[in-house]
């Protein structure tokens, strides 16, 4: 039996996943945000090719704006990409909706009445359009290869044992270790 036509939006149970992909690339996301958390972001460069003359998209940032937030750094991810919180709070809800629909067999579905869809496409493009308009506002930002703190963290050699050695007795003026020991 067809189930009837929302009248605006709705949270409804199917019997039947029609996203069933869903899931499991939230969890897959999830998993490489995990582990950038982690270990930090990739050496790899994902931008389009506008992305080299100044032209930033809507997803600009999204990456290192989601791995600040799996930091805890909610500023940081807000700075970097607006959407980063929907965008995590979607993957832990479609890996959720995964979760409860394979124990159940009940999938959660969000369904937008007929008339409601053009509103629905209306505001989801304006939302679109403001978001670009804040990533392009913050091209300077986006188009540094790392956030200093990290560049600076990478660029730091490594000390020689003496020298680390040296650096761990208890310092006098200017800086030089005291003479005498520890």
């Amino acid at each position: 039996m067809a189930q009837p036509a929302p009248r605006g939006v709705e949270l409804v149970w199917a019997g039947t996943d029609r996203w069933p992909q869903l899931g499991y690339l939230a969890a897959a996301g999830l998993l490489a945000v995990a582990a950038m958390a982690v270990v930090g972001l990739p050496p790899v460069d994902l931008h389009g090719p506008l992305h080299y003359v100044g032209v930033m998209d809507p997803a600009c940032g999204l990456t290192r704006g989601v791995v600040a937030l799996a930091r805890g750094r909610i500023a940081t991810a807000w700075t970097y990409n607006p959407a980063s919180p929907l965008v995590l709070a979607g993957g832990v809800g479609a890996l959720v909706r995964l979760v409860i629909g394979r124990r159940t067999g009940r999938w959660l579905e969000v369904r937008i009445a007929p008339h409601r869809r053009r509103l629905a496409m209306l505001l989801a493009a304006l939302a679109l359009l403001g978001l670009w308009a804040n990533q392009q506002q913050h091209a300077a930002l986006l188009r540094a290869r790392q956030a200093p703190t990290v560049a600076a963290a990478r660029a730091r050699p490594a000390l020689p044992a003496a020298r680390l050695e040296a650096t761990s007795r208890p310092l006098g003026v200017a800086g030089r270790p005291l003479e005498g020991g520890t």
